[in-house]
Protein backbone atom coordinates (compact mmCIF):
# COMPACT_ATOMS: atom_id res chain seq x y z
CA UNK A 1 0.00 0.00 0.00
CA UNK A 2 2.78 2.42 0.88
CA UNK A 3 4.66 1.91 -2.39
CA UNK A 4 1.48 2.62 -4.40
CA UNK A 5 1.05 6.16 -3.07
CA UNK A 6 1.51 9.15 -5.38
CA UNK A 7 3.19 11.54 -3.02
CA UNK A 8 5.65 14.40 -3.46
CA UNK A 9 8.39 12.31 -1.84
CA UNK A 10 11.40 11.06 -3.81
CA UNK A 11 14.09 10.01 -1.34
CA UNK A 12 13.19 8.22 1.89
CA UNK A 13 14.94 6.61 4.84
CA UNK A 14 13.44 3.83 6.94
CA UNK A 15 13.80 4.74 10.60
CA UNK A 16 14.70 2.18 13.23
CA UNK A 17 11.59 0.10 13.95
CA UNK A 18 10.35 -0.03 17.54
CA UNK A 19 8.08 -2.25 19.58
CA UNK A 20 7.91 -5.62 21.28
CA UNK A 21 10.09 -8.06 19.20
CA UNK A 22 13.82 -8.26 19.88
CA UNK A 23 16.19 -5.99 17.98
CA UNK A 24 17.42 -8.70 15.58
CA UNK A 25 13.85 -9.41 14.47
CA UNK A 26 13.07 -5.70 14.04
CA UNK A 27 16.24 -5.13 11.99
CA UNK A 28 15.46 -8.14 9.75
CA UNK A 29 12.00 -6.77 9.00
CA UNK A 30 13.46 -3.33 8.42
CA UNK A 31 15.86 -4.68 5.80
CA UNK A 32 13.05 -6.58 4.07
CA UNK A 33 11.00 -3.37 3.99
CA UNK A 34 13.90 -1.45 2.43
CA UNK A 35 14.36 -4.19 -0.17
CA UNK A 36 10.65 -4.20 -1.03
CA UNK A 37 10.64 -0.41 -1.50
CA UNK A 38 13.73 -0.58 -3.74
CA UNK A 39 12.17 -3.33 -5.89
CA UNK A 40 8.91 -1.35 -6.22
CA UNK A 41 10.87 1.64 -7.64
CA UNK A 42 8.45 3.98 -5.85
CA UNK A 43 11.18 5.79 -3.92
CA UNK A 44 14.91 6.29 -3.85
CA UNK A 45 15.74 4.56 -0.59
CA UNK A 46 18.69 5.41 1.65
CA UNK A 47 20.20 2.13 2.84
CA UNK A 48 20.35 1.34 6.52
CA UNK A 49 24.16 1.53 6.52
CA UNK A 50 24.16 4.87 4.68
CA UNK A 51 21.58 6.32 7.07
CA UNK A 52 23.67 5.33 10.08
CA UNK A 53 26.79 6.76 8.41
CA UNK A 54 25.07 10.10 7.70
CA UNK A 55 23.72 10.31 11.25
CA UNK A 56 27.13 9.51 12.71
CA UNK A 57 28.69 12.33 10.65
CA UNK A 58 26.22 14.73 12.25
CA UNK A 59 26.70 13.34 15.75
CA UNK A 60 23.15 11.91 15.79
CA UNK A 61 21.61 8.48 16.35
CA UNK A 62 18.36 6.57 15.77
CA UNK A 63 17.08 6.59 19.35
CA UNK A 64 13.36 6.64 20.09
CA UNK A 65 10.51 7.70 17.84
CA UNK A 66 11.02 10.17 15.03
CA UNK A 67 8.79 13.09 15.96
CA UNK A 68 8.04 16.29 14.05
CA UNK A 69 11.12 18.26 15.18
CA UNK A 70 13.52 15.34 14.66
CA UNK A 71 12.15 14.62 11.17
CA UNK A 72 12.60 18.21 10.02
CA UNK A 73 16.07 18.58 11.58
CA UNK A 74 17.53 15.29 10.37
CA UNK A 75 15.79 15.45 6.99
CA UNK A 76 17.52 18.75 6.22
CA UNK A 77 20.90 17.48 7.43
CA UNK A 78 21.01 14.22 5.47
CA UNK A 79 18.99 15.31 2.43
CA UNK A 80 15.91 13.07 2.42
CA UNK A 81 12.32 14.03 1.60
CA UNK A 82 10.65 11.68 4.03
CA UNK A 83 11.00 9.03 6.73
CA UNK A 84 9.15 5.75 7.08
CA UNK A 85 8.44 5.11 10.75
CA UNK A 86 7.21 1.81 12.14
CA UNK A 87 6.04 0.33 15.42
CA UNK A 88 5.35 -3.32 16.31
CA UNK A 89 2.43 -4.34 18.49
CA UNK A 90 1.19 -7.82 19.30
CA UNK A 91 -2.20 -9.32 18.47
CA UNK A 92 -2.66 -12.79 19.94
CA UNK A 93 0.31 -14.79 18.57
CA UNK A 94 1.20 -12.32 15.79
CA UNK A 95 3.22 -9.14 15.52
CA UNK A 96 1.52 -6.24 13.73
CA UNK A 97 3.70 -3.56 12.11
CA UNK A 98 2.09 -0.13 11.75
CA UNK A 99 3.84 2.13 9.24
CA UNK A 100 3.60 5.84 8.52
CA UNK A 101 5.32 8.18 6.05
CA UNK A 102 6.55 11.49 7.50
CA UNK A 103 7.29 14.53 5.36
CA UNK A 104 10.82 15.69 6.26
CA UNK A 105 10.00 19.30 5.32
CA UNK A 106 6.98 19.74 7.61
CA UNK A 107 7.24 16.82 10.03
CA UNK A 108 3.61 15.93 9.20
CA UNK A 109 2.48 12.32 8.74
CA UNK A 110 1.28 12.29 5.13
CA UNK A 111 0.43 8.62 4.81
CA UNK A 112 -0.93 5.95 7.08
CA UNK A 113 -3.78 3.49 6.86
CA UNK A 114 -6.15 6.14 8.23
CA UNK A 115 -5.24 8.45 5.36
CA UNK A 116 -6.32 5.83 2.84
CA UNK A 117 -9.62 5.35 4.63
CA UNK A 118 -10.13 9.10 4.65
CA UNK A 119 -9.66 9.29 0.89
CA UNK A 120 -12.19 6.49 0.42
CA UNK A 121 -14.75 8.22 2.65
CA UNK A 122 -14.40 11.47 0.71
CA UNK A 123 -15.70 9.73 -2.39
CA UNK A 124 -19.04 9.39 -0.60
CA UNK A 125 -21.73 12.02 -0.05
CA UNK A 126 -20.45 14.05 2.92
CA UNK A 127 -22.73 16.41 4.86
CA UNK A 128 -20.07 19.07 5.30
CA UNK A 129 -22.23 21.43 7.38
CA UNK A 130 -22.92 18.63 9.88
CA UNK A 131 -19.26 17.57 9.89
CA UNK A 132 -18.02 21.07 10.71
CA UNK A 133 -20.71 21.63 13.35
CA UNK A 134 -19.93 18.30 15.04
CA UNK A 135 -16.16 18.82 14.86
CA UNK A 136 -16.61 22.21 16.47
CA UNK A 137 -18.71 20.76 19.31
CA UNK A 138 -16.08 18.09 19.95
CA UNK A 139 -13.11 20.48 19.79
CA UNK A 140 -11.41 18.75 16.85
CA UNK A 141 -11.66 21.39 14.10
CA UNK A 142 -7.85 21.90 14.00
CA UNK A 143 -7.26 18.15 13.61
CA UNK A 144 -9.93 17.83 10.93
CA UNK A 145 -8.56 20.78 8.97
CA UNK A 146 -4.92 19.70 9.27
CA UNK A 147 -5.62 16.19 8.00
CA UNK A 148 -7.94 17.22 5.17
CA UNK A 149 -5.65 20.03 4.05
CA UNK A 150 -2.56 17.78 4.19
CA UNK A 151 -3.94 14.60 2.65
CA UNK A 152 -6.63 15.56 0.15
CA UNK A 153 -7.62 19.27 0.03
CA UNK A 154 -8.86 18.87 -3.54
CA UNK A 155 -11.65 16.56 -2.32
CA UNK A 156 -13.13 19.22 -0.01
CA UNK A 157 -15.53 21.84 -1.46
CA UNK A 158 -13.65 25.15 -1.46
CA UNK A 159 -16.26 26.99 0.64
CA UNK A 160 -16.06 24.40 3.42
CA UNK A 161 -12.27 24.20 3.27
CA UNK A 162 -12.18 27.99 3.65
CA UNK A 163 -14.54 27.76 6.63
CA UNK A 164 -12.34 25.12 8.25
CA UNK A 165 -9.23 27.22 7.58
CA UNK A 166 -10.83 30.28 9.23
CA UNK A 167 -11.70 28.20 12.32
CA UNK A 168 -8.15 26.86 12.37
CA UNK A 169 -6.50 30.29 12.07
CA UNK A 170 -8.76 31.82 14.72
CA UNK A 171 -7.88 29.00 17.13
CA UNK A 172 -4.17 29.32 16.30
CA UNK A 173 -4.25 33.04 17.08
CA UNK A 174 -6.13 32.48 20.34
CA UNK A 175 -3.70 29.70 21.26
CA UNK A 176 -0.73 31.97 20.60
CA UNK A 177 -2.15 34.68 22.89
CA UNK A 178 -2.84 32.26 25.76
CA UNK A 179 0.54 30.56 25.34
CA UNK A 180 2.21 33.92 25.83
CA UNK A 181 0.01 34.48 28.88
CA UNK A 182 1.07 31.12 30.32
CA UNK A 183 4.78 31.84 29.86
CA UNK A 184 4.32 35.20 31.56
CA UNK A 185 2.52 33.55 34.50
CA UNK A 186 5.17 30.86 34.92
CA UNK A 187 7.89 33.51 35.01
CA UNK A 188 5.84 35.47 37.56
CA UNK A 189 5.41 32.42 39.80
CA UNK A 190 9.10 31.58 39.52
CA UNK A 191 10.06 35.13 40.52
CA UNK A 192 7.91 34.77 43.67
CA UNK A 193 9.16 31.23 44.51
CA UNK A 194 5.79 29.57 43.83
CA UNK A 195 6.33 26.14 42.22
CA UNK A 196 3.86 25.56 39.38
CA UNK A 197 3.24 22.96 36.66
CA UNK A 198 0.99 23.72 33.66
CA UNK A 199 -1.66 21.09 33.08
CA UNK A 200 -3.43 20.62 29.72
CA UNK A 201 -3.65 23.75 27.51
CA UNK A 202 -0.61 24.65 25.35
CA UNK A 203 1.70 22.22 27.16
CA UNK A 204 -0.58 19.30 26.29
CA UNK A 205 -0.78 20.52 22.69
CA UNK A 206 3.00 20.62 22.35
CA UNK A 207 3.72 17.43 24.31
CA UNK A 208 1.07 15.27 22.63
CA UNK A 209 0.33 16.81 19.21
CA UNK A 210 3.67 18.53 18.59
CA UNK A 211 1.82 21.80 17.87
CA UNK A 212 -0.12 23.97 20.33
CA UNK A 213 -2.51 25.06 17.54
CA UNK A 214 -3.83 21.51 17.12
CA UNK A 215 -5.33 21.29 20.61
CA UNK A 216 -7.99 23.98 21.33
CA UNK A 217 -8.34 25.36 24.87
CA UNK A 218 -10.01 28.35 26.47
CA UNK A 219 -8.32 28.38 29.86
CA UNK A 220 -4.92 27.87 31.43
CA UNK A 221 -4.76 25.12 34.04
CA UNK A 222 -1.85 25.41 36.46
CA UNK A 223 -1.09 23.10 39.40
CA UNK A 224 0.28 24.71 42.55
CA UNK A 225 0.75 23.35 46.05
CA UNK A 226 -2.35 23.68 48.21
CA UNK A 227 -0.53 25.80 50.76
CA UNK A 228 0.42 28.26 47.97
CA UNK A 229 -3.04 28.70 46.52
CA UNK A 230 -3.97 31.97 48.28
CA UNK A 231 -0.50 33.40 47.67
CA UNK A 232 -0.78 32.57 43.96
CA UNK A 233 -4.32 33.92 43.75
CA UNK A 234 -3.43 37.22 45.45
CA UNK A 235 -0.41 37.57 43.16
CA UNK A 236 -2.62 37.25 40.07
CA UNK A 237 -5.15 39.71 41.44
CA UNK A 238 -2.32 42.20 41.90
CA UNK A 239 -1.58 41.75 38.17
CA UNK A 240 -5.12 42.63 37.12
CA UNK A 241 -6.79 39.21 37.16
CA UNK A 242 -10.32 39.09 38.57
CA UNK A 243 -11.76 36.23 40.67
CA UNK A 244 -14.66 34.53 38.91
CA UNK A 245 -16.38 34.10 42.28
CA UNK A 246 -16.32 36.77 44.96
CA UNK A 247 -15.94 34.78 48.18
CA UNK A 248 -15.30 35.70 51.78
CA UNK A 249 -12.23 34.19 53.43
CA UNK A 250 -14.48 31.66 55.21
CA UNK A 251 -16.13 30.72 51.92
CA UNK A 252 -12.72 30.46 50.27
CA UNK A 253 -11.56 28.04 52.96
CA UNK A 254 -14.62 25.85 52.37
CA UNK A 255 -14.09 26.16 48.61
CA UNK A 256 -10.52 24.94 49.14
CA UNK A 257 -11.79 21.87 51.00
CA UNK A 258 -14.45 20.79 48.51
CA UNK A 259 -13.39 22.05 45.06
CA UNK A 260 -10.21 21.53 43.05
CA UNK A 261 -9.42 24.86 41.39
CA UNK A 262 -9.83 28.60 41.73
CA UNK A 263 -10.81 30.51 38.57
CA UNK A 264 -9.61 33.98 37.64
CA UNK A 265 -10.48 36.02 34.54
CA UNK A 266 -7.52 37.26 32.50
CA UNK A 267 -7.10 41.02 31.95
CA UNK A 268 -9.03 42.13 28.84
CA UNK A 269 -11.15 38.96 29.25
CA UNK A 270 -8.75 36.90 27.10
CA UNK A 271 -9.58 33.69 28.94
CA UNK A 272 -9.52 31.99 32.32
CA UNK A 273 -6.68 30.93 34.57
CA UNK A 274 -7.53 27.99 36.81
CA UNK A 275 -5.23 27.48 39.78
CA UNK A 276 -5.49 23.79 40.70
CA UNK A 277 -4.56 22.16 43.97
CA UNK A 278 -6.24 18.86 43.01
CA UNK A 279 -7.27 17.09 39.80
CA UNK A 280 -10.97 16.68 40.57
CA UNK A 281 -13.62 17.86 43.01
CA UNK A 282 -13.52 16.27 46.44
CA UNK A 283 -16.85 14.54 45.87
CA UNK A 284 -15.26 12.29 43.23
CA UNK A 285 -13.16 10.84 46.06
CA UNK A 286 -9.85 10.34 44.22
CA UNK A 287 -6.99 9.56 46.59
CA UNK A 288 -4.53 11.00 44.06
CA UNK A 289 -2.45 13.85 45.49
CA UNK A 290 -0.63 16.22 43.09
CA UNK A 291 2.41 16.28 45.37
CA UNK A 292 3.07 12.61 44.54
CA UNK A 293 3.63 13.54 40.88
CA UNK A 294 6.02 16.45 41.31
CA UNK A 295 9.04 14.18 41.71
CA UNK A 296 8.44 12.66 38.24
CA UNK A 297 7.98 15.94 36.38
CA UNK A 298 9.58 16.42 32.97
CA UNK A 299 10.11 19.47 30.76
CA UNK A 300 8.84 20.46 27.32
CA UNK A 301 9.99 23.29 25.06
CA UNK A 302 7.25 25.87 24.58
CA UNK A 303 8.03 28.87 22.37
CA UNK A 304 11.73 28.39 23.16
CA UNK A 305 11.19 28.22 26.92
CA UNK A 306 11.61 25.06 29.01
CA UNK A 307 8.33 24.46 30.80
CA UNK A 308 7.66 21.78 33.46
CA UNK A 309 5.09 19.09 32.69
CA UNK A 310 3.93 15.77 34.10
CA UNK A 311 5.53 12.50 32.99
CA UNK A 312 3.57 10.70 30.21
CA UNK A 313 2.69 7.78 32.52
CA UNK A 314 1.18 10.19 35.06
CA UNK A 315 -0.44 12.41 32.44
CA UNK A 316 -2.25 9.43 30.92
CA UNK A 317 -4.20 8.77 34.12
CA UNK A 318 -4.81 12.49 34.68
CA UNK A 319 -6.37 12.81 31.21
CA UNK A 320 -8.55 9.75 31.88
CA UNK A 321 -9.71 11.28 35.17
CA UNK A 322 -10.55 14.53 33.38
CA UNK A 323 -12.47 12.81 30.59
CA UNK A 324 -14.34 10.56 33.03
CA UNK A 325 -15.26 13.60 35.13
CA UNK A 326 -17.17 14.92 32.10
CA UNK A 327 -18.57 11.50 31.14
CA UNK A 328 -16.40 11.55 27.98
CA UNK A 329 -18.86 13.72 26.05
CA UNK A 330 -16.16 15.22 23.74
CA UNK A 331 -14.13 13.35 21.16
CA UNK A 332 -11.16 15.68 21.83
CA UNK A 333 -10.51 14.07 25.20
CA UNK A 334 -10.34 10.62 23.57
CA UNK A 335 -7.99 12.03 20.92
CA UNK A 336 -5.74 13.29 23.75
CA UNK A 337 -5.44 9.73 25.07
CA UNK A 338 -4.75 8.26 21.63
CA UNK A 339 -2.16 10.87 20.68
CA UNK A 340 -0.38 10.70 24.04
CA UNK A 341 0.10 6.95 23.57
CA UNK A 342 1.18 7.40 19.94
CA UNK A 343 3.69 10.11 20.86
CA UNK A 344 5.14 8.09 23.76
CA UNK A 345 5.21 4.51 22.54
CA UNK A 346 7.92 3.53 25.00
CA UNK A 347 5.57 4.20 27.91
CA UNK A 348 6.12 2.17 31.07
CA UNK A 349 2.77 0.36 31.15
CA UNK A 350 3.54 -1.53 34.35
CA UNK A 351 4.00 1.80 36.11
CA UNK A 352 0.78 3.18 34.57
CA UNK A 353 -1.32 0.25 35.82
CA UNK A 354 0.31 0.22 39.25
CA UNK A 355 -0.26 3.96 39.62
CA UNK A 356 -3.94 3.73 38.64
CA UNK A 357 -4.63 0.73 40.87
CA UNK A 358 -2.91 2.41 43.82
CA UNK A 359 -5.30 5.38 43.72
CA UNK A 360 -8.40 3.28 43.02
CA UNK A 361 -8.71 4.45 39.41
CA UNK A 362 -7.87 1.39 37.34
CA UNK A 363 -11.36 1.29 35.85
CA UNK A 364 -11.20 5.02 35.06
CA UNK A 365 -7.96 4.35 33.17
CA UNK A 366 -9.34 1.31 31.34
CA UNK A 367 -12.44 3.15 30.12
CA UNK A 368 -10.26 5.87 28.58
CA UNK A 369 -7.89 3.34 27.01
CA UNK A 370 -10.67 1.18 25.58
CA UNK A 371 -12.39 4.23 24.08
CA UNK A 372 -9.12 5.17 22.35
CA UNK A 373 -8.63 1.59 21.15
CA UNK A 374 -12.17 1.12 19.81
CA UNK A 375 -12.80 4.58 18.35
CA UNK A 376 -9.30 5.59 17.19
CA UNK A 377 -7.60 2.20 16.82
CA UNK A 378 -4.95 3.02 19.39
CA UNK A 379 -2.44 0.19 19.69
CA UNK A 380 -2.21 -1.11 23.26
CA UNK A 381 -0.10 -3.89 24.78
CA UNK A 382 -1.85 -7.25 24.64
CA UNK A 383 -1.61 -7.67 28.42
CA UNK A 384 -3.43 -4.36 28.96
CA UNK A 385 -6.16 -5.30 26.46
CA UNK A 386 -6.73 -8.64 28.18
CA UNK A 387 -7.11 -7.00 31.58
CA UNK A 388 -9.57 -4.45 30.25
CA UNK A 389 -11.74 -7.05 28.56
CA UNK A 390 -12.12 -9.04 31.80
CA UNK A 391 -14.03 -6.11 33.38
CA UNK A 392 -17.64 -6.18 32.14
CA UNK A 393 -18.35 -2.79 33.70
CA UNK A 394 -15.58 -1.19 31.64
CA UNK A 395 -17.10 -2.55 28.41
CA UNK A 396 -20.57 -1.42 29.52
CA UNK A 397 -19.39 2.14 30.26
CA UNK A 398 -17.51 2.34 26.95
CA UNK A 399 -20.65 1.22 25.07
CA UNK A 400 -22.63 3.89 26.92
CA UNK A 401 -20.16 6.61 25.91
CA UNK A 402 -20.07 5.43 22.28
CA UNK A 403 -23.87 5.45 22.02
CA UNK A 404 -24.09 9.05 23.23
CA UNK A 405 -20.94 10.56 21.75
CA UNK A 406 -22.56 12.05 18.66
CA UNK A 407 -26.04 12.65 20.06
CA UNK A 408 -27.61 16.09 19.89
CA UNK A 409 -26.99 18.31 22.93
CA UNK A 410 -30.52 17.80 24.26
CA UNK A 411 -29.76 14.08 24.55
CA UNK A 412 -26.72 14.48 26.79
CA UNK A 413 -26.87 12.58 30.09
CA UNK A 414 -28.73 14.21 32.98
CA UNK A 415 -27.63 14.47 36.60
CA UNK A 416 -28.79 10.98 37.60
CA UNK A 417 -27.26 9.28 34.58
CA UNK A 418 -24.00 11.12 35.19
CA UNK A 419 -24.03 10.17 38.86
CA UNK A 420 -24.62 6.52 38.00
CA UNK A 421 -21.75 6.69 35.51
CA UNK A 422 -19.44 8.11 38.20
CA UNK A 423 -20.47 5.38 40.64
CA UNK A 424 -19.80 2.62 38.12
CA UNK A 425 -16.43 3.94 37.03
CA UNK A 426 -14.91 3.33 40.49
CA UNK A 427 -13.88 -0.19 41.49
CA UNK A 428 -13.52 0.35 45.25
CA UNK A 429 -16.66 0.29 47.36
CA UNK A 430 -15.44 3.00 49.73
CA UNK A 431 -14.94 5.38 46.80
CA UNK A 432 -18.51 4.73 45.63
CA UNK A 433 -19.91 5.42 49.13
CA UNK A 434 -17.87 8.61 49.54
CA UNK A 435 -18.95 9.85 46.10
CA UNK A 436 -22.62 9.28 46.93
CA UNK A 437 -22.47 10.95 50.36
CA UNK A 438 -20.45 13.94 49.17
CA UNK A 439 -22.66 14.43 46.11
CA UNK A 440 -25.80 14.48 48.21
CA UNK A 441 -24.54 16.46 51.20
CA UNK A 442 -21.83 18.87 50.02
CA UNK A 443 -23.09 22.28 48.80
CA UNK A 444 -21.63 23.53 45.53
CA UNK A 445 -20.15 27.01 45.02
CA UNK A 446 -23.45 28.55 43.91
CA UNK A 447 -25.25 27.18 46.96
CA UNK A 448 -22.64 28.72 49.25
CA UNK A 449 -23.26 32.06 47.53
CA UNK A 450 -27.07 31.87 47.49
CA UNK A 451 -27.82 30.35 50.89
CA UNK A 452 -26.88 33.33 53.01
CA UNK A 453 -26.93 32.13 56.61
CA UNK A 454 -24.83 33.26 59.59
CA UNK A 455 -21.47 31.51 59.80
CA UNK A 456 -22.29 29.91 63.17
CA UNK A 457 -25.14 27.93 61.52
CA UNK A 458 -23.36 27.32 58.19
CA UNK A 459 -23.85 23.58 58.76
CA UNK A 460 -27.46 24.14 57.68
CA UNK A 461 -26.27 24.28 54.09
CA UNK A 462 -25.33 20.60 54.32
CA UNK A 463 -28.85 19.78 55.52
CA UNK A 464 -30.59 21.96 52.94
CA UNK A 465 -28.76 20.54 49.92
CA UNK A 466 -30.52 17.11 49.92
CA UNK A 467 -33.88 18.88 50.23
CA UNK A 468 -33.03 21.18 47.32
CA UNK A 469 -31.95 18.21 45.19
CA UNK A 470 -35.26 16.43 45.83
CA UNK A 471 -37.30 19.50 44.87
CA UNK A 472 -35.18 20.19 41.77
CA UNK A 473 -34.71 16.66 40.42
CA UNK A 474 -37.39 14.55 42.15
CA UNK A 475 -39.71 14.54 39.15
CA UNK A 476 -36.93 13.34 36.85
CA UNK A 477 -36.02 10.63 39.35
CA UNK A 478 -39.60 9.32 39.32
CA UNK A 479 -39.60 9.38 35.52
CA UNK A 480 -36.36 7.36 35.41
CA UNK A 481 -37.75 4.91 37.96
CA UNK A 482 -40.59 3.96 35.60
CA UNK A 483 -38.45 3.58 32.49
CA UNK A 484 -38.02 -0.02 31.24
CA UNK A 485 -34.82 -1.60 32.49
CA UNK A 486 -32.14 -1.82 29.79
CA UNK A 487 -30.77 -5.24 28.85
CA UNK A 488 -27.71 -6.45 30.72
CA UNK A 489 -24.41 -5.82 28.92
Amino acid sequence: DLSSQRLDIVTVAVWKLRGQPDEDYRETVRQKLITQLVVSSSFTVVTRERLQELLKEQGLSETGAIDKEVAVEIGALIGVDGFIDGYFSSSKDLYVLSLSLIDAKSGVIIWAKTAERMRNLLHKDIDWAYLIKTACQHGVIPLVYQNLNTICPEAVPSAYLTQLREHFLFNAQHTLILTGELLKLLSLFEAHAIPAIPYKGPVLGELVYGDTALRPFTDLDIIVHKHDIFLAKDLLISQGYLPKLQLTRTQESIHLQNQHHYSLICPDDRGLVELHWAFAKKRYSYSLKPESLWAHQKAVSLAGMKVPCFAPEDLLLLLCIHGAGHSWIRLLWICDIAELIRAHREMDWERVIKFARGVGSERVLFVGLLLAAELLETVLPEAVLQRMHTDRVVKSLVAQVRDRLFCEEKSLPGIFERSLFHLKKRERRRDKVLFFLRSVMTPNAREWMRLLVPEFVSFLRYLLRPIRLVFKHGRNLLRIKHLPRPPMP
